[in-house]
């Protein structure tokens, strides 16, 4: 009896101890995060909430298609190029590039990806999944050497790509190489006094809307003697889908002598289509161009997001009190609002994750070579929560560190997500300069549930609001 007796009391114990443990253990997954503002809140583990620096670890550049875990911030990175082999040219150079920050690398049903170099057509479409190969490189005959199509996916279409070329905007298709004229603009606009409509564009940072239905393109006018020889006359909002699908027409014109215009960086449509976007110095215009709106951000690098409210943002930075903080203005309404301090210029910002809103992104390209990282998000990317509320402050979530050496303006990251919001990519020379090694682009794989850690209840919208706040 004894012994029976000293055996349950072992067990107990035992189960105890294991109860113990497992409780322990289920705790373990999160923890206490200082904020940027020193407050501590419980979130995934994976993110790193603070404005601490945190100097870039020597680590090798990673084999491609090789997943590890980016030993500060514990984000998963695989290198998904090899431009040493990948990608053969003339350039010594070998580089792989993910485009702008603006607009999605990523196809519409997420199994292809646009990577660009500068080798033959410079234009290449990648396997989104494992092993990470290229498909094919667009051709030479349909797009010529080393053209600046500005290329953009189709919304729904995963096979589909838009892109334009001279006065020419043409819609491909990835597994025919077939080619469609959509429109010519040379037959819209009659000639100036000794100039001639020479090229359409978005100056690469342009997008459509976001059912990639509507598209903001200026039109640029050659002048052989003159100097410049070429500046923009017009802007213009294109229906593509006026007729029917891919039957479009010119919907509206700005001309250069009206008082509404303004001299152009780029040209977008946002997101719902509803408004025109004019860079660098952040003017919004309606679809039709009658009325137009100053931002009042610091000219540069922005993108348009869309909050934590579903409205429609340019996500960039204002000055204020000497200091650079991220901030968001409303694109109807023209509020700003201060996010959080960033430090020093030299980022690029990316708003694309429309299924995930409330959140963008910020990647950093300073200091320059051989000069050291010493601040807080130097050569990083991170993400920054797009949103009014004072009270907890806006979140920032510390993501990567990118290994760059900056020589030039090709070394920086140009760091973009996706759509739906689950990934990331950024390019990286990875310890050199793009001039004195192989240039990457890495994909990073946030958490799965990373939109219901840090947002709650918060359900992702399932369409983009209008300015007025009602789903259309």
């Amino acid at each position: 009896m004894k012994t029976r007796k000293a055996i349950m009391i072992i067990f107990s114990l035992t189960g105890f101890i294991i109860l113990f443990v497992l409780l322990i253990n289920s705790t373990m997954g999160e923890k206490q995060v200082p904020n940027a503002h020193g407050n501590t809140e419980t979130h995934s583990k994976s993110v790193i909430n603070d404005l601490n620096f945190y100097p870039v670890p020597k680590i090798e550049r990673p084999p491609k298609g090789i997943v590890f875990r980016d030993p500060i911030f514990h984000s998963k990175i695989t290198r998904i190029t090899d431009a040493l082999t990948e990608l053969q040219g003339n350039k010594k150079v070998k580089y792989a590039q993910s485009g702008y920050p603006k607009h999605d690398i990523e196809n519409a049903d997420g199994t292809m990806l646009i990577i660009q170099s500068y080798s033959g057509s410079t234009w290449h479409i990648w396997n989104a999944k494992p092993p990470y190969n290229k498909i094919k490189d667009m051709p030479t005959k349909i797009i010529g050497w080393g053209r600046k199509i500005d290329a953009r996916w189709d919304s729904k279409d995963p096979n589909a790509l838009y892109f334009y070329q001279g006065t020419r905007f043409f819609k491909y298709e990835i597994n025919s190489d077939r080619l469609t004229l959509l429109h010519d603009f040379k037959n819209d606009f009659e000639p100036l006094e000794n100039m001639y409509i020479s090229s359409i564009g978005m100056a690469e940072e342009g997008t459509p809307s976001d059912d990639s239905r509507y598209w903001a393109f200026r039109i640029n006018y050659h002048n052989p003697v003159q100097s410049p020889k070429w500046r923009p006359e017009v802007y213009v909002v294109y229906d593509k889908d006026f007729h029917g699908k891919d039957s479009g027409r010119i919907i509206s014109k700005l001309h250069r002598n009206s008082p509404l215009w303004r001299h152009p960086g780029f040209i977008s449509m946002s997101p719902s289509g509803k408004y025109v976007w004019i860079g660098d110095r952040h003017y919004i215009y309606a679809r039709d161009f009658s009325e137009m709106r100053e931002l009042e951000l610091h000219p540069g690098h922005a993108d348009m997001a869309i909050n934590d409210e579903g409205r429609e943002v340019v996500f960039g930075f204002v000055r204020y009190q000497h200091s650079n903080w991220a901030a968001m203005a409303d694109i109807e309404t023209g509020a700003v609002t201060r996010l959080a301090k960033i430090g020093v210029p030299g980022y690029h910002f990316s708003g694309n994750s429309y299924d995930k809103p409330g959140w963008g992104v910020v990647s950093t390209y300073l200091p320059a070579y051989p000069e050291q990282e010493k601040n807080w998000g130097d050569h990083e990317v991170y993400m920054i929560e797009l949103t009014n509320r004072k009270n907890p402050p806006p979140r920032i979530w510390r993501i990567a560190h990118t290994h760059t050496v900056r020589k030039g303006y090709p070394d920086a990251p140009f760091a973009k997500i996706n759509r739906r919001g689950t990934k990331i990519w950024f390019g990286s020379g990875w310890g050199n300069s793009a001039k004195d090694g192989p240039y990457d682009v890495y994909q990073i794989d946030l958490p799965e549930k990373w939109y219901e850690d840090l947002m709650g209840n918060r359900k992702p919208l399932k369409a983009l609001s209008s300015p007025t706040g009602k789903s259309e």
